[in-house]
């Protein structure tokens, strides 16, 4: 739905003579400097870039990207190196970063936060993650994010019938510091809360869980990327190889990684598809279009903060 919005806002734009309009068509805006906000405007950037060749109408210097953390740097969860990285790759593809800058409102068409306000048909929400539902239903000891508190052996603290790990959970560390929230995390917490509650039915002892992280790796499109692997530092282009085989192994079944890697190397030889193939997508703007009274689109009207 995103990549079909963006190359909807590449058409309009194209044919709009409105330069406000325009200006707000061609700027992308991203709240939430964590791993997926830059990961995807970096593969936003990367795919807009390729894209243009196909709208010769568009300058490059037209495109406007904002990316808004509340932070003082991006990637809050990870090492400085991979911060730094990104910043400096986010920089030089137009991208303006508003670090240590809470956004206030979010409209149709805006962005407000305390020293100004953009306009911006393409607004992503990556801020964070909240537990599930469920999860945040039961009464039991929490931290100040909402997550359930847990000891070492991933059990509540304050009711010995629940356990919790994952996104739900804050679960400490030998260091005392709460497991951030990746999945390589939770993948072996999972196991361990397993081996755990059946223990605990059998009557015997529970373990802590314990996990040292592999490392952190991050992409950012045209095959840039950056990996920190316990130290060992990596860019470029063998960062982002090394990433995707990482991932491209966590696949079930040898046949599904063999048709993964033939997509990819496929890829790496062609440019990116621009046909919008999502009929459905196209029925639902269809009656927003009607309910707008013959107007281009809701969203296109020209909106302004104070009158929101």
């Amino acid at each position: 739905m995103l990549r079909n919005h963006v190359i909807e806002q590449l058409e309009r734009a194209l044919i709009e003579r409105d330069p406000d309009r325009r200006r707000a068509l061609l700027t992308l805006t991203v709240i939430g400097g964590g791993l997926v906000g830059v990961e995807l405007l970096g593969e936003l950037t990367s795919f807009i870039d390729d894209e243009l060749r196909y709208y010769p109408g568009i300058r490059r210097d037209e495109l406007r990207y904002h990316l808004f953390e509340a932070g003082n740097r991006l990637l809050p969860e990870s090492k400085p190196f991979l911060a730094e990285y990104a910043e400096r790759l986010l920089f030089r593809r137009g991208v303006e970063l508003h670090t240590t800058t809470a956004v206030q409102e979010i409209g149709p068409a805006f962005v407000r936060w305390a020293d100004g306000w953009v306009e911006s048909h393409t607004i992503v929400l990556a801020a964070g993650i909240v537990p599930s539902a469920v999860s945040a239903a039961m009464s039991v000891a929490r931290d100040r994010r909402g997550r359930l508190t847990t000891d070492p052996t991933l059990r509540s603290t304050s009711d010995p019938h629940v356990w919790a790990f994952g996104d739900c959970a804050s679960t400490p560390a030998p260091d005392g510091k709460p497991y951030p929230a990746l999945a390589q995390h939770a993948v072996r917490a999972a196991r361990a809360a397993a081996r755990n509650v059946a223990a605990a039915i059998d009557g015997q002892p529970t373990k802590p869980f314990v996990y040292e992280s592999l490392g952190m790796m991050a992409a950012f499109g045209h095959t840039r990327a950056a990996c920190d692997l316990r130290g060992i530092k990596v860019t470029g282009f063998l960062a982002w190889w090394i990433r995707r085989t990482y991932y491209l192994f966590q696949m079930p079944r040898w046949d599904t990684r063999f048709r993964i890697a033939l997509d990819w190397t496929v890829s790496l030889f062609s440019r990116p598809d621009l046909t919008k193939i999502d009929l459905a997508e196209e029925r639902e703007q269809e009656q927003r279009n009607r309910a707008a009274n013959g107007t281009l689109t809701r969203g296109s009207h020209r909106m302004s903060p104070a009158g929101s």
